[in-house]
């Protein structure tokens, strides 16, 4: 589940995907401020999570670490959404606060692209795309050493096993978003 905040970042082959189409936050020129915003979803499903937790993804190019292109990508690790065989509604609370947020960081080979930025800055201006994912995520490959998992491909230079990864079910209803005033 994801919402792509600005169309203008991501090639001209994805904007025009079905990735793409119907999108009314960024065609409709909704602010991409997002500091302090309210985040409610409503929610179901059943999951053995093996771990991990259902969070929100924040990524955007605001907050640089270098002179270099170099994104942010940060999880709202203090605020995880409950997973309940019931319909739920919850709400996240998107605060600058750099306690309540992890940055995932970035593949040993795209350093280069992904950074340690400002999450002030970059609830400022979102301007690549809002994810809810399931994190961490203990990914253990069944055909290759262990010690490389993080320098090859997952589903390309080695398949994961899938007793570690978690499994089931998540049905989203609705995602609003409420600006502070």
């Amino acid at each position: 589940m994801y919402l792509i905040t600005n169309l203008g970042n991501f090639p001209k082959e994805t904007r025009q995907s079905r990735l793409c189409e119907n999108n009314r936050f960024a065609s409709g020129g909704y602010s991409r401020n997002l500091t302090h915003a309210k985040l409610t979803v409503r929610l179901r499903g059943e999951l053995d999570a093996q771990g991990a937790q259902l969070l929100l993804l924040v990524q955007g190019t605001a907050g640089k670490v270098t002179a270099n292109y170099v994104s942010s990508a940060y999880v709202l690790s203090a605020q995880p959404i409950k997973i309940t065989p019931d319909w739920s509604e919850q709400s996240l609370t998107l605060t600058p606060d750099p306690s309540q947020w992890t940055c995932i960081g970035a593949r040993h080979n795209l350093t280069q692209v992904y950074g340690n930025g400002d999450i002030a800055k970059l609830l400022a201006d979102v301007d690549f795309d809002l994810i809810f994912v399931l994190f961490p995520i203990n990914v253990v490959p069944l055909n290759a050493d262990p010690s490389k998992r993080d320098q090859l491909w997952v589903g390309r230079d080695y398949t994961a096993d899938p007793a570690y990864l978690p499994n089931g079910l998540l049905m989203f209803d609705t995602v609003t978003i409420d600006y502070p005033e």
